[in-house]
């Protein structure tokens, strides 16, 4: 299977699964290891790209970043990871869409996947939705299980400590910004208010 990347998160989760010889690119956001460092990189930052970019779906769409569709076809893709703009509601018929123009530009069928977690609960999901997707369903029921047992133990050694009380966590100064999405779920799991909406 032939992997692409575009979020330096499931890149994380793709490696954690061992499957880095199945990556064949990645955004240019992703870091990490010198096999991932040294995969071609298919976006730009909004902006950086040729005059012109930006005007088929594919690459108004597929990611937050400018998409390369050149090299995106010269690595021919199996599977694209992702996570789409927008509502989630609205993902069906837009993969679709995308999944259409792929076909087109590789002259073969591919997936694409998209996550966009924003609970804890989602987070432990999709780690199991990205191990089925990839072809390596039980390592993403053990690194959900894993992490879950992880933060449960964490969360008991600051349940005395936190019980009650306004926990902010800050993940942002400029501009200040409050942790989100799934942060609040970990405070209330450690017995604390988060200050954040959840």
């Amino acid at each position: 299977m032939r992997i692409v990347s575009l979020e330096p998160f499931l890149t994380d989760i793709l490696v954690h699964f061992g499957q880095e010889k199945s990556l064949v690119a990645v955004s240019h956001r992703c870091q990490g290891s010198e096999a991932v460092s040294a995969l071609p990189k298919i976006t730009r930052p909004r902006g950086g790209g040729r005059a012109g970019a930006g005007n088929s779906l594919l690459e108004r769409s597929l990611c937050s970043t400018w998409l390369d569709q050149a090299a995106l076809q010269r690595v021919n893709p199996d599977v694209i990871l992702t996570c789409l703009p927008g509502d989630e509601e609205l993902w069906p018929s837009l993969l679709a869409n995308l999944e259409e123009d792929l076909r087109g530009l590789l002259g073969k069928e591919a997936r694409i996947f998209s996550y966009a977690p924003r609970t804890l609960e989602a987070v432990f999901r999709m780690y199991e939705e990205v191990g089925k997707d990839v072809g390596a369903p039980a390592a993403g029921i053990d690194l959900a299980h894993r992490q879950k047992a992880q933060f449960m133990d964490w969360c008991d050694n600051f349940y005395d400590r936190t019980r009650n009380k306004k926990v902010t966590l800050i993940s942002g100064l400029n501009p200040f910004k409050l942790g989100g999405y799934w942060v609040p779920d970990l405070i209330r799991m450690a017995s604390a208010q988060s200050q954040a909406a959840g």
